[in-house]
């Protein structure tokens, strides 16, 4: 077999490997494993690199696939330029090939060479296509992830507001919705607060978690019903420990909805 005949072979395995990572990629529903077959491919046809990925925070840091949480603070300027722009980057020995579907580009392949190395227009080719038919695949799973939400949270309301409808006592009322607000958005403490006409104070309302009949609990109430008081918005904090509290915190991640009753603010959920 000559010179030619081994190229000519080697590049018709490589678009059947290219073939089989694609029908793979689109049956997984699993982000984790489209990025192993990902790199499994990678590996048959370039042994010799090393393979890292950049996601954005909604993803879990991993070791399998080896994962980089990617933020607008990253010390790695050329994976969040390819983030960002969604074109390739490259720094010697890297290169930097963005993850993308038709909406958006849903992370970063890093793929590392040895420092003499030349990455051949071929070669950055075929591993854009493959990383394209990936970033497709990544897509479809947030599409699928996101349909799944929207039709969790459409049985909620539709099940919140039959039962609301059937003149449950207060307590029981608030009972449930405690149970739904845990069971759909995994919150670990739940609770119903009520102003006082002047709006100076606030009640604890039945169905309450007991975590909010705790002294612990009162940094978050008055915080939360201060920032209220002053605009009556939702509220989704992330991190609570970078307000302005100096205690030792329990709970960081925070929602807070008012309970507004003809235009008026009468309390809140938190």
């Amino acid at each position: 077999m000559n010179t030619r005949e081994r190229e000519l072979l080697l590049e018709i395995n490589k678009y059947k490997l290219l073939f089989q990572a694609t029908n793979n990629f689109h049956t997984y529903l699993d982000k984790d494993k489209i990025l192993s077959e990902l790199i499994a491919t990678l590996k048959k046809i370039y042994p010799e690199f090393t393979y890292f990925f950049f996601l954005s925070q909604d993803h879990n840091s991993s070791d399998n696939p080896p994962i980089i949480d990617l933020d607008y603070e990253t010390d790695n300027i050329y994976a969040l330029r390819a983030y960002i722009s969604g074109n390739i980057q490259m720094e010697k020995p890297n290169l930097y090939v963005p993850l993308k579907g038709k909406q958006g580009v849903y992370g970063v392949a890093q793929i590392i060479a040895n420092n003499d190395y030349e990455f051949s227009k071929d070669a950055i080719e075929f591993i854009t296509l493959l990383t394209n038919t990936a970033g497709s695949a990544l897509e479809n799973v947030k599409l699928y992830d996101q349909s799944r939400q929207v039709i969790s949270e459409l049985q909620l309301i539709n099940q919140t507001s039959q039962r609301l409808n059937s003149n449950l006592r207060l307590t029981d009322t608030m009972k449930y919705m405690s149970k739904q607000i845990k069971q759909t958005f995994n919150a670990q403490e739940v609770g119903f607060f009520l102003f006082s006409k002047d709006q100076s104070k606030v009640k604890v309302l039945p169905g309450s978690t007991p975590f909010f009949m705790t002294k612990e609990s009162i940094m978050y109430i008055d915080y939360i019903k201060n920032k209220l008081l002053q605009d009556t918005d939702s509220l989704f904090i992330g991190d609570f420990n970078t307000s302005d509290i100096n205690n030792v915190i329990s709970f960081r991640s925070i929602m807070a909805v008012p309970i507004i009753q003809n235009n008026s603010l009468k309390g809140f959920t938190l």
